[in-house]
């Protein structure tokens, strides 16, 4: 389990939080919640985990739409013992009802100091999560 300290969230809008894990490709995140007075928001995974199996690590995305006023600190509930980096970000101004329009990953990406990041289609002003997992160790 992580937790990460957060400025209070406002009121209607989309909390991402991105868990990458530099250990175990077969390491999932069972869970997010935060501690938003009243109860949790309600996150949910951004389409499949980015995995690549040569540098054992991945990526993933968790959302939380219309979120309550007042959290301060995001749970991350992982599946197994991992290392684990964890990014929240707070975004205004999106569908309080549909805010990820789409989800792609790219997995086992070579190494090497370009990445290449999935095609995601969209047809309107929606979050696209879009996430790859690449080796950072170029010969």
């Amino acid at each position: 389990m992580i937790q990460a300290t957060i400025d209070p969230t406002a009121s209607g809008n989309l909390l991402v939080v991105t868990v990458g894990r530099g250990t175990s490709v077969t390491t999932g995140v069972g869970g997010v919640a935060d501690d938003a007075p009243g109860g949790s928001n309600v996150y949910v995974r951004a389409g499949q985990r980015s995995k690549n199996t040569a540098c054992d690590d991945t990526i993933e995305h968790w959302f939380a739409k219309d979120t309550k006023a007042g959290a301060t600190k995001v749970t991350i509930t992982l599946t197994a013992s991992s290392d684990v980096s964890a990014w929240v970000m707070e975004v205004s101004g999106l569908s309080k009802t549909s805010p990820l329009e789409g989800a792609a990953v790219t997995d086992d990406q070579p190494a090497s100091t370009r990445v290449i990041a999935p095609q995601v289609q969209t047809a309107g002003s929606a979050l696209v999560a879009s996430t790859v997992s690449s080796c950072n160790q170029v010969n």
